[in-house]
């Protein structure tokens, strides 16, 4: 009886330590690796800009939308924003913390990087990854919400990059108690 007790209760105790893994928080020591999204937004860039693909730039101010072509460099330009929000750099792992989520209904992994530091330009990001045993994983999006600072300014940027289709910028700029000004920045490659 006793060794039966002992038996239930070791794979009771491996049973709540396996329902955890489903959504995972990894506090880092700087040895974890983080998702290197500048090499992905370069690979993006690079891809555009070998295809040859028409470029389309809309951008809503006040409720206008100005639409105009421009070209990979301009577009390459404009992705800035992306290219900087890397965090895999060991200096920066240590300032966030991941936390990965496996939704099996739409078959997806998303991993999310955090930080409490408000002074941190990058506050959040959210890789959507489709992953792929037989094939390589497919990123399918990233969202990336950053805090800037100019003087007595504040800009927070809602960033999204949608793979091999199109990134979308909104830029919330307020000073002080001053109403925020709010710009949309949509670039589309993908018809």
């Amino acid at each position: 009886m006793k060794n039966y007790l002992a038996i239930v209760f070791s794979f009771l105790t491996l049973a709540c330590n396996n329902a955890s893994d489903s959504n995972k928080t990894e506090e880092n020591s700087g040895e974890v690796s983080f998702f290197p999204t500048a090499s992905f937004f370069a690979g993006q860039v690079k891809m555009v800009d070998s295809l040859q693909l028409p470029v389309l730039k809309f951008v809503t101010s006040n409720g206008h939308t100005d639409t105009t072509q421009i070209t990979t460099r301009e577009m390459g330009l404009m992705a800035t924003d992306f290219l900087q929000t890397d965090l895999s750099g060991p200096e920066l792992r240590k300032l966030y913390k991941e936390e990965s989520f496996a939704d099996q209904s739409i078959s997806s992994i998303t991993l999310t990087y955090s930080t409490k530091d408000r002074n941190l330009p990058v506050q959040r990001m959210d890789v959507l990854i489709n992953p792929d045993p037989v094939l390589n994983d497919k990123v399918r999006s990233i969202y990336i919400e950053k805090l800037e600072k100019h003087g007595d300014t504040s800009v927070l940027k809602k960033m999204y990059w949608k793979t091999d289709k199109h990134f979308l910028i909104i830029s919330s700029a307020k000073v002080d108690n001053d109403s925020a000004k709010i710009t949309q920045l949509r670039v589309q490659w993908d018809q």
